[in-house]
């Protein structure tokens, strides 16, 4: 998918009302990149929820932790999702702006770091299963500097009985 700027207003209010109706945190947890993330370097989070009998959709939102030695305007990264039981895959890119057209870091700061969120869409979870989403980033250089921390959170959208109670 070609990232085109003049959808960019209306994804992102989609998004954020996406997170807004999925209120319900499900799993937030980081992982250290010790600010030098290799691209081999797979962050992998894993959730299980031990309910059973219900599938749910999740939104899925990514934070970063950012400083200003991050070299590039933006950042793309690969999100793989699997869940174990039920075999479902998923295989989606995601891309992170930064700094804004005027050179500022964006999001949230305390100091020198830096915090931005993004939405980055639903994922299909069968309740009782295990789902394990692995974060890499896809540029093109080897070591990513300034990337201190990657964040995953995931919220129930809705909840409706499986077919197979």
């Amino acid at each position: 998918m070609r990232y085109n700027p003049n959808k960019a207003p209306l994804l992102l209010l989609s998004a954020l009302l996406l997170l807004i109706a999925c209120n319900n945190t499900l799993h937030h947890s980081f992982i250290s990149t010790g600010c030098n993330w290799d691209r081999n370097d797979t962050l992998t989070f894993t959730y299980t929820d031990s309910k059973r009998g219900c599938d749910s959709l999740l939104a899925a939102g990514v934070e970063l932790r950012c400083t200003s030695d991050y070299p590039y305007k933006d950042l793309w990264l690969r999100i793989e999702s699997y869940c174990k039981q039920s075999n479902h895959r998923n295989i989606d890119t995601l891309h992170c702006t930064i700094y804004d057209n005027n050179g500022r870091m964006c999001g949230t700061t305390a100091g020198l770091m830096y915090q931005i969120s993004y939405p980055a869409g639903t994922m299909h979870y069968t309740n009782g299963d295990t789902l394990i989403i692995h974060i890499m980033h896809i540029m093109e250089q080897e070591v990513l500097k300034g990337v201190s921390d990657v964040g995953l959170i995931l919220s129930r959208c809705d909840q409706h009985q499986s077919s197979k109670n």
